[in-house]
């Protein structure tokens, strides 16, 4: 960011026309979802839905575009591996969580950049 300020771009401008429309594409998939399932309730925004994207974003590792992508791939089939094996999966899913942020704090795609010469 300081560097785009350095060479004269309004980064402001820039972020609030990404924030813009990160929550236009929301709004359309919000939209869609209702008008294919033909009804809405209030899970959609409850709390472990929201702490499941964190979680994504963390896992994947979030300085990244691929991140949160594999961190959904990841997150999906393991839950979906484990829970068909034990009751107690998400004792095993939380353990796996600690482990990842213990051994790669920025996620599994977070200490990539670091390589290609971008801030870790």
């Amino acid at each position: 960011e300081r560097r785009a300020q350095a060479l004269g771009y309004d980064t402001f401008r820039y972020k609030l026309l990404a924030m813009l429309a990160a929550g236009l594409l929301a709004a359309v998939a919000g939209a869609l979802q209702v008008l294919f399932f033909r009804y809405v309730s209030p899970q959609v925004l409850a709390l472990d839905n929201t702490i499941s994207v964190i979680l994504m974003v963390i896992i994947g590792g979030s300085g990244t575009l691929a991140g949160p992508v594999l961190g959904s791939v990841v997150v999906t089939a393991l839950g979906t591996l484990l829970s068909s094996y034990t009751q107690h999966w998400l004792l095993i899913f939380g353990l796996l969580y600690v482990a990842i942020v213990l051994w790669r704090p920025q996620g599994i795609l977070g200490g990539s950049r670091g390589a290609r010469g971008g801030k870790p």
